[in-house]
């Protein structure tokens, strides 16, 4: 089963995915080239394989036979590391400073991760999207960016072929070692806007010795869409799981009192 995402969503994964299967191609073709199909670092190799399991759960017999099979289930941050890995042979083949390239997706890989694993995107978010995809077609353009280009294309033709698209819910596979029940948030649409410092203060207390934090405001300012925002940008720290569970709950009051305060 696959989850239904805003168009805006919709619009940056048709974009990362194009770049993604661009660079695909590229690793994979010159690992056959050069006869070496052993491309993955161990890190990506595993959660390449939960990737591939959870996509072909209702084929337990399907089994990779080897790197090239776990290559597509590979992401933005798994692709800059192969290019690093593999930049002296990508360069002979293609003749661009791949490094660059990889630094590009790098910058890229929280917001990415924000499209396919159902986090509350940035205001900038897609725009930051339309630039990479623009810049890697003018400024490395010996590489073969066929996907890419070719959404590129639709978009022309077609701007709503976006809103057909879905994200495959293997990506969630290795996703969320917190356990959680934070709600769905309802800015998604629009994406979250401002309160960078707000944030800043509020992911600080969290993470601090503090074992109580408040949020205070008029009802309506929007508390706890910035709490649930924070949440899952907790979620997506980098390292170990930081807390075993995070437990959302909220105190509203059924009611609609205009005295109610939110957790």
């Amino acid at each position: 089963m696959e989850y239904s995402v805003s168009a805006v969503r919709n619009t940056c994964f048709a974009i990362l995915s194009s770049i993604e299967t661009d660079l695909r191609d590229v690793i994979g073709y010159a690992a056959l080239k050069a006869g070496d199909v052993d491309i993955l670092p161990e890190d990506v190799r595993k959660i390449s394989s939960e990737r591939f399991t959870q996509d072909n759960k209702d084929r337990p017999d399907v089994i990779p036979e080897n790197d090239l099979d776990l290559l597509p289930y590979t992401d933005f941050a798994d692709l800059s590391k192969m290019l690093h890995a593999k930049s002296k042979l990508l360069e002979i083949e293609y003749g661009q400073d791949v490094t660059k390239v990889a630094q590009e997706i790098e910058r890229m890989a929280r917001a990415r991760n924000r499209v396919c694993h159902s986090r509350p995107l940035e205001e900038d978010d897609l725009p930051k999207f339309l630039d990479l995809a623009k810049r890697l077609l003018v400024e490395f353009k010996d590489l073969p960016w066929n996907e890419l280009r070719r959404f590129q294309e639709l978009k022309e033709k077609d701007p709503t072929f976006v809103l057909r698209l879905q994200i495959p819910n293997f990506w969630q596979a290795g996703n969320g070692a917190i356990r959680n029940n934070i709600p769905y948030p309802d800015f998604d649409e629009t994406s979250f806007l401002g309160r960078l410092n707000e944030r800043r203060d509020i992911q600080k207390h969290i993470l601090g010795p503090h074992p109580i934090t408040t949020v205070v405001g008029e009802g309506g300012v929007g508390k706890t869409a910035l709490v649930v925002y924070c949440l899952y940008e907790i979620l997506d720290i980098a390292g170990p799981p930081l807390f075993d569970a995070i437990v959302f709950l909220s105190l509203k009051s059924p009611h609609g009192d205009r005295n109610r305060r939110d957790s």
